[in-house]
């Protein structure tokens, strides 16, 4: 917990593009939580097996190469140890409201990304957990 009473987190930002992810790492890191960064799903998803602390949090892409964000929430879904990290997605797709029910997904930002509202975002999960 942080002196201004907003919780810290350890957040894993799956985004292919690297401006947008190193601008979210920096953006959290500034707001005080730890950052791992995957370039797709399949990335994503080997670095969550292979962690012993899992993040609290993942800021996902919906759409990347090799394993795009649908896949790898369905995938992450289907790993009891991994189904209840809650997820952000991120997309610029405005017909995304169709698969984000399966998907179970805690919020949706839309790009281009607006920093207040990631943050918010990021708070509010945190704070519902």
């Amino acid at each position: 917990m942080k002196s201004d009473g907003k919780k810290s987190a350890h957040v894993l930002v799956v985004e292919d593009d690297e401006s947008i992810s190193l601008l979210l790492e920096q953006v959290l890191k500034i707001d005080d939580h730890e950052v791992q960064r995957a370039q797709n799903g399949r990335i994503a998803l080997e670095i969550l097996k292979k962690s012993e602390k899992l993040p609290d949090l993942i800021i996902l892409d919906l759409t990347m190469p090799v394993m795009d964000g649908a896949e790898f929430r369905t995938l992450q879904l289907a790993d009891l140890k991994l189904a209840s990290i809650p997820v952000i997605l991120m997309t610029a797709d405005n017909q995304v409201s169709k698969i984000v029910k399966d998907l179970q997904i805690k919020n949706i930002i839309k790009k281009p990304l607006s920093i207040d509202t990631l943050l918010n975002c990021v708070s509010q999960i945190l704070l519902d957990k």
